[in-house]
């Protein structure tokens, strides 16, 4: 039996806690970067109203996904990964990811390709796309996503505080939060 996406307690979305990350957002983007990762089509047609409706639209789920994602694809390729790379992972990546989002290989490759910055193959994936693609190709990339996510959140939190007042500055996060 596939468990479905719970829905978290209810928070103050901008509520972050003590390592500075949002803990709503967390777990929204957990559960379902898990979902995608058991391959569980349905789950994740499912859960994308819940997405639409519990993350704020500031970018802060977006850039999240954005980090790990990166981080997760350099752990992968073990550098920095060329335009060929991505095309290559997308390739050996695409029969999982296809089978819980529709598309083909490109959309797979767009997805590394706007996250490293390089050219498109179609289109340049951003935003709420990236989000719920995003958070879906990480889920396929992980062996085990929710003992993955456990451990990398500390090296997201300590980037995300790093880097807190350029995100203020872009508006990704608001200026009043700590």
């Amino acid at each position: 039996m596939r468990r479905r996406l719970t829905r978290a307690p209810d928070r103050d979305v901008a509520a972050p806690t003590g390592d500075g990350l949002n803990d709503k957002i967390w777990s929204v983007l957990r559960g379902f970067i898990a979902v995608a990762g058991r391959g569980d089509a349905a789950g994740v047609r499912s859960a994308i109203p819940r997405l639409e409706r519990d993350l704020p639209n500031d970018g802060q789920a977006a850039t999240y996904i954005w980090y790990l994602l990166r981080y997760r694809v350099i752990e992968i390729l073990q550098r920095k990964p060329t335009p060929e790379d991505l095309h290559e992972l997308a390739i050996t990546t695409w029969p999982r990811f296809g089978e819980v989002v529709q598309g083909d290989e490109r959309l797979v490759e767009d997805i590394l390709r706007s996250v490293f910055k390089h050219p498109p193959i179609q289109e340049e994936i951003t935003g709420a796309k990236l989000i719920v693609l995003g958070s879906a190709a990480l889920g396929v990339l992980l062996d085990d996503p929710l003992a993955y996510l456990d451990a990398i959140r500390p090296h997201l939190a300590e980037w995300w505080r790093r880097n807190l007042e350029d995100f203020r500055r872009q508006g990704i996060v608001g200026a009043q939060r700590p």
